[in-house]
């Protein structure tokens, strides 16, 4: 009696534990569909952070917005708006995805078969392409990519699968809107303002020190007739000048060498 009933909690832990590992992260990782407000295109988000909107780096006059070739394939996308390239991939067939090569065209997606979605992060899934393609563009936050920008490498992890990589700081919840993409912060500005004087500042010492060089060469030679080493400018300086730098090294960390050397002379007498 005793062994059935060890052998019962045996087996109702048995299922717990698998009810714990498979059940429960599986429902934790199931992929979040995201609707767009109504009357909106599908690239637009309401998410628990903010709207994610990608309007503002879409061309909404037909023609798409990128472009990347990788090896003889061209990608063309256009988030939120249908584009037109040729009878394939065109507007009527509301075309948002599509690749060529040579003569031939398919449409990778279409823009009323989108769906975004968040699983380990965003990702726009487009169906209704030719013969099955269909894509997935991975959506990446980066708050400093006010120019987007686009990669792929089309199917080659699985066939009829195109996958893209899109970097915008309009992933980013909150940061797009329909005012379009917001300008580079102050603390940016300032410091490409700061990078910039400081590259002016050591460019225009370059020049000059240049400029003295060679000022200071030609008049030496055309007007005091000075030859070889002579016209240098202040030659006695500055083949003086290594010289000078190292009594400065000495003199700054001859305290220390000779600390140093009391230390050791201190010790060997006490070891002696």
């Amino acid at each position: 009696m005793i062994q059935i009933q060890v052998q019962n909690r045996y087996h109702l832990f048995s299922v717990l534990w698998i009810f714990l590992i498979v059940l429960i992260p599986a429902e934790a990782q199931s992929p979040q569909t995201c609707t767009p407000p109504e009357g909106d295109p599908n690239c637009i988000c309401e998410t628990d952070h903010g709207v994610i909107n990608l309007t503002a780096i879409a061309n909404n006059d037909g023609t798409p917005k990128f472009k990347y070739t990788y090896k003889e394939y061209d990608y063309y996308y256009n988030p939120c708006y249908p584009f037109e390239i040729d009878d394939t991939c065109s507007k009527e067939a509301n075309t948002v995805v599509c690749q060529k090569n040579g003569d031939f065209t398919y449409v990778l997606g279409t823009e009323d078969k989108a769906v975004i979605q968040n699983t380990d992060g965003y990702q726009i899934l487009y169906g209704g392409g030719t013969e099955e393609r269909h894509s997935e563009v991975n959506l990446h936050c980066d708050k400093h990519a006010y120019e987007a920008r686009i990669e792929t490498k089309g199917d080659a992890d699985t066939t009829l699968l195109y996958v893209f990589d899109l970097y915008t700081i309009c992933a980013c919840p909150g940061e797009c809107g329909p005012g379009g993409i917001p300008s580079p912060t102050n603390s940016e500005n300032t410091g490409n303002i700061v990078g910039g004087i400081g590259i002016g500042i050591i460019l225009f010492a370059i020049a000059c020190f240049v400029t003295y060089f060679i000022v200071g060469a030609i008049i030496l030679k055309f007007k005091f007739e000075r030859s070889g080493t002579d016209i240098i400018p202040q030659k006695v300086f500055w083949f003086s000048l290594p010289g000078l730098i190292k009594d400065g090294v000495m003199f700054t960390f001859s305290p220390i060498i000779h600390l140093t050397k009391k230390d050791y002379n201190s010790d060997y007498k006490s070891l002696a």
